[in-house]
């Protein structure tokens, strides 16, 4: 139960760390890259909550292990095998799409700012852009996923 209330915390810091990025340090200083850092964070939170329900479902015996990668933990949360109340595909969905984001941003070739947007491209120019809109919407629902961490956990 401590390492599930520990990956929770670090959920809410990595969360308020994306949210600080977004709303303080990006209009005062107007610079896209600090988009990455919110990203990052961002993508840090959605995975300390993804292990916390693992961890917690490990704790009560739903699971025998917690998988090392992203993908069989996305997997695991979605077999339905955790009977978690509310939980639906939406937050598998937005697992996948920071996961590809931060991918693009690990393979990227070339990567530049262009009208407030940060643009990612990679070798084939298929791009991904990510936008202060783009963030927010993200933002809004890591922070549900984290919240239904913690009801799932019942740990305030």
């Amino acid at each position: 139960m401590r390492r599930t209330s520990l990956l929770l915390n670090k959920a809410r810091f990595h969360v308020h760390n994306a949210d600080n990025a977004i709303n303080k340090a990006y209009p005062l200083i107007k610079e896209n890259k600090v988009m990455l850092i919110a990203l990052n964070n961002l993508f840090m939170a959605y995975n300390s909550a993804a292990l916390a329900i693992l961890d917690h479902a490990k704790n009560k015996r739903f699971i025998d292990r917690i998988p090392e990668d992203f993908d069989s933990r996305l997997k695991l949360l979605e077999d339905g095998k955790l009977d978690l109340p509310k939980f639906n595909r939406s937050f598998i969905d937005l697992g996948l799409r920071l996961k590809s984001y931060v991918i693009a941003h690990k393979n990227s070739a070339i990567e530049f700012s262009r009208g407030g947007n940060y643009v990612i491209c990679d070798r084939k120019f298929q791009y991904k852009l990510l936008s202060l809109q783009v963030l927010n919407d993200l933002y809004a629902k890591t922070k549900l996923f984290i919240d239904e961490a913690i009801r799932f956990t019942y740990i305030k």
